[in-house]
Formats: C-alpha cells, structure tokens, sequence
C-alpha cells in the first residue's frame, strides 16, 4: 500500500514538472517576424518635409510586445522616437539613405532590417528607377590576390533624369577607383571582395537622388594562361608596371629589329627600347592545368641566363612555389 501511494505520488509530481517545463515554453516562446518584402522602400517628398512610418506594416502579420529601435548614418535624416510602433522621417535634402531597425522582445532581437527613404521632389529633374542593385563579377587574379576589373555601370539604369543632370560615385571599400566616359561611370578594381558603391545624381554640385550598388569581384581560374599568345594585341593577363609596357614591343608581322629579322608567328613580345629596363618580370594571372598539362612555348634569347622561363606553383598567403625554369642559353 505505501509502495502504491508513493508510486501515484511520483507520477503526481512528474505530471506537475511536465506541465511547468511546458508553461515555462509557452512563456519564452519569442514570436515570429516574417517581412512582405526583400526591399523595404518609402518615399518622402521635399515638399512635405516629413513622413510618418508604421513599422509593423513591413511585416506579413502584426505582432505585438514587440520593441523597436531606429538608427541611420546617413547626416541628411532626422528620426523620432518611436511611439507605438510608428517614427517620423524628416529631410531637406534630396537622395537615397538607410534607416535600421532592430525588433526585440522582453531583451531579445527577433529581427533587423533596412529601409530605403527615397527623399525626392517635384522640382528635382531626377527620378529613382532602381535605388539598390546587386552585381558579380569574374575576373583574372595574379599573384598577391590583385586583379584588374573595369565594371561600366550606366546611370540610366538607376535614374530618369533631364539632360542637365550629371553624374559621380563613390566608394568607401579599397581598391576602387572611378573614371567617366561618354556618360558612364567606369568603376577600376584591383583587389577582390564585395564594393559598396553609391552612384549620385548632381544637379549642379547638389546631390539631388542616390543609388547603391553593390558590387561582387569574384577570382576566376581558367585552365588556358590567358593571353598567353598575346592575342588581345595588348598586356592583357600579364602583369608589369606601364614603365615595363613602355619598355617592351608586340609584333604581329616579320620585321627586321635592331638589323635582326623577327620571323613572327602570331604576336611576339620582343626587345627592350630602354636599357634601364632590360630585365622585366612578366608574371601571368592564375590558371588551372588541364587536359595533358603540357605548355609550349616559343623563346628567343641573347646566349643569357637572364631570359628565363618560370613556373611557379600559386600559394595563398604564402611564398609562391618554382616548379621549372628554362633558359636559352645557346641562341
């Protein structure tokens, strides 16, 4: 009989543990956010100054005890407190800019997202087609993990403008570098990683709208040296400083040099027309050995040991590896 009564109050005990693990679940239990959309767009017109915004209208259903806090970095916006789950943007100055949100509950974050404010005005010559943009790109690496990448981006892809506005970018990661030409802007760069770049419209030296690009410059590896022929006409896939470029010629016919015929097969890099560069490292972009591995190659000479030809074996952060060297030592 007692071994009875303690068995019921065992299962007794266990019930009310099981039930209180099981209240203590539905307690902590954080509520789910899901947004309607990747992009979270508003619009404030100069004319009004200010827009109100209600954060719960981004999310696919309303939730409440929910805790907001917004933040920007952008100098142009002014922020309220929010109240009710709902803040006032203000803005005199014409653009696109980032507002951050972060959802929280009893001390936890469920949540953080951005929203786009398009600040524009009807006296502005400038609409905003698209003010976010995501590209990739892939392009040759050499050695130190360095590239060469020219990624055209075209303001009319971004913007309806009038005539009179000009363009600019700006970028705040390294290895970025702009140039103009004929109405694009050409961004140059040298090292791999993600570019946030933003792309403005100028009425004047006013900036009047804004876009953000993010750009992706991807390492690729082909399985052919490229440009290994010379046959882009150029330095294309090789590495040297322009002193070097300026040093060295392509040809593409026979031609006599120096009173020395120059039987040219295909485009050949000959000579040096400054003595303080006869010795030059040309250091071609990363490739994978495919196929049967074997690379041919032609080599002139001058009875030197000077003229070599290196493989070397890629190592990442590291000392790059000589697998071969070659010399023409009896031409």
């Amino acid at each position: 009989m007692k071994r009875t009564i303690q068995i019921g109050l065992i299962l007794i005990l266990c019930l009310l543990l099981v039930a209180s693990f099981a209240l203590l679940a539905a307690c902590d239990k954080q509520p789910v956010l899901q947004l309607k959309n990747e992009d979270n767009v508003v619009r404030l017109d100069l004319d009004d100054g200010s827009i109100q915004v209600d954060i719960a209208s981004f999310f696919k259903e309303k939730i409440s005890d929910i805790d907001y806090r917004v933040s920007t970095d952008d100098a142009q916006l002014t922020l309220s407190a929010v109240a009710d789950g709902k803040f006032t943007i203000s803005s005199q100055t014409a653009g696109s800019y980032t507002v951050h949100v972060e959802c929280t509950s009893k001390g936890n974050t469920l949540l953080e997202f951005d929203i786009t404010v398009n600040v524009t005005g009807s006296d502005v010559g400038v609409t905003v087609k698209k003010a976010t943009d995501s590209v990739s790109v892939e392009e040759i690496m050499f050695p130190g993990a360095t590239t060469y990448v020219r990624y055209i981006i075209d303001p009319s892809a971004y913007f309806d403008a009038d005539a009179s506005i000009t363009y600019s970018a700006e970028c705040l990661d390294d290895g970025v570098a702009f140039t103009e030409s004929a109405g694009k802007i050409i961004a140059e760069c040298t090292d791999f990683g993600e570019k946030n770049i933003t792309l403005y419209a100028l009425e004047g030296d006013q900036r009047v709208a804004s876009a953000v690009i993010t750009l992706g410059v991807l390492p690729k590896y082909p399985t052919q040296l490229t440009n290994g022929d010379f046959e882009h006409g150029d330095y294309y896939g090789w590495q040297l400083t322009d002193e070097e470029k300026e040093a060295y010629s392509l040809y593409t016919n026979s031609v006599d040099i120096w009173n020395n015929p120059n039987n040219s097969t295909g485009t050949q890099l000959y000579g040096y027309a400054q003595e303080a560069f006869a010795e030059a490292d040309f250091v071609s972009s990363l490739f994978k050995a495919d196929g049967t591995g074997v690379i041919t190659w032609k080599m002139g000479g001058n009875c030197t040991e000077q003229l070599q030809f290196k493989l070397m074996m890629y190592v990442e952060d590291g000392d790059d590896v000589e697998i071969a060297k070659f010399n023409n030592w009896y031409f």
